[in-house]
Formats: C-alpha cells, structure tokens, sequence
C-alpha cells in the first residue's frame, strides 16, 4: 500500500471486482482458526493488540498486548485453544483462548519453542 491507500483488513465477497475494509489497522498477519473458518485472528503490529473475529470479519474485538507487539499468529492445529504468536521481540508466546467469544489470555512470558 502507498502512504495514501488505507490500511486495514479488506474482503471481497465477488471475487476481488469490489473489495471493503473490515478492519481499520495495521496488521502483519491475519489467520483463519482452521477448526472455525469463521474465527479470524489479526496481529495489530502498530496497536499492539491482536483482533478476533468470531462471525468472519462482521465484527472485531482488540486484545490489548501492552509489553509486545505481536508480528505473526498461528493456532495450534492440534489442539484449537491454542494460539501461537510471533514477536517483534524474536519471541513466540503461546495463548489459550478463554471467555466466551475465545479471547487468548495474554501470555506473560515466552513459551519454549517446539521441539
């Protein structure tokens, strides 16, 4: 994008002839929890805040991230509870959603990278 283009999060339901913002932020990733294609996860690198959506990008909720800034997310494809993120820091935290939309609680402390 130029300096001038929004940023965000865009969808196109046409097959790329129209395309609309669903998500004014700027991100790094965006994911689809592959367990819920409806669940879709952005990393708000600038806001320092990950975003869910729980009804495919109608609504978001910001996950505030106030130590690091979040670069690249991944949900554990065995166990769907979990998220995986990427620092700015050169970290990789791991988070298990709690609540009733699926919030990651906020990691306090890198988890061990798999072996």
């Amino acid at each position: 994008t130029s300096p001038q283009e929004p940023r965000g999060v865009w969808r196109t339901l046409d097959g790329g002839e129209s395309w609309a913002r669903i998500l004014a932020a700027d991100c790094s990733s965006v994911i689809f929890d592959p367990h819920r294609p409806e669940r879709i996860y952005a990393a708000g690198y600038n806001n320092a805040a990950i975003y869910v959506s729980e009804d495919g990008g109608g609504t978001w909720q910001p996950i505030p991230c106030p130590f690091w800034r979040p670069k690249a997310l991944a949900v554990d494809p065995a166990d769907p509870r979990v998220l995986y993120v990427a620092t700015s820091g050169c970290s990789v935290l791991r988070a298990t959603r709690r609540g009733p939309i699926g919030h990651p609680s906020v990691p306090t402390a890198p988890h061990p990278h798999p072996k």
